[in-house]
């Protein structure tokens, strides 16, 4: 599938000259059919769907020409997404990425695209360097002490 994707955004770039202002999936150009009275959809257009219907009709018509499974066009700005987050080393890039899809809160890349399964949360977790240099096993005794009893009188 994604080789399919990827051909098309190149042939969208070097055969029909769009840029990175451009939709990647174009809406089609409806022109008024030669000698009848009808309307014709033969080429695509630099504009964006006025609808996601639409959109939604035409990648199932090209899935099933294609013989593959179907995705709706929401999945590839998933797949965007998810691979831009997992290259970030840092907050900063996280909230770069975020801004870069369009979204003014942070929270919404994250609660909507950046969501990951227990596995990935125990595989990230397990490979996490908790070690502190700074502190003996004393002083994180203390630390974990201070935390119980502030936990405690908040209760009461």
């Amino acid at each position: 599938m994604l080789c399919f994707f990827l051909g098309w955004a190149r042939y969208s770039r070097e055969e029909k000259h769009f840029t990175d202002t451009d939709p990647i999936f174009p809406r089609n150009k409806v022109e008024n059919a030669q000698g009848a009275n009808s309307f014709v959809s033969n080429f695509v257009e630099p504009a964006f769907w006025q609808s996601v219907t639409s959109m939604r009709d035409v990648f199932k018509h090209r899935f099933e020409d294609a013989g593959i499974e179907y995705f709706p066009p929401h999945c590839f700005r998933h797949l965007a997404v998810n691979t831009a987050i997992a290259k970030c080393r840092n907050g900063h890039e996280i909230k770069a990425v975020s801004q870069n899809f369009g979204h003014e809160d942070v929270g919404t890349t994250m609660t909507t695209y950046g969501t990951i399964s227990n596995t990935q949360v125990s595989s990230l977790i397990s490979g996490m360097d908790f070690s502190n240099s700074n502190n003996n096993d004393s002083d994180i005794i203390l630390k974990f002490q201070e935390f119980l009893k502030s936990q405690t009188q908040s209760q009461f």
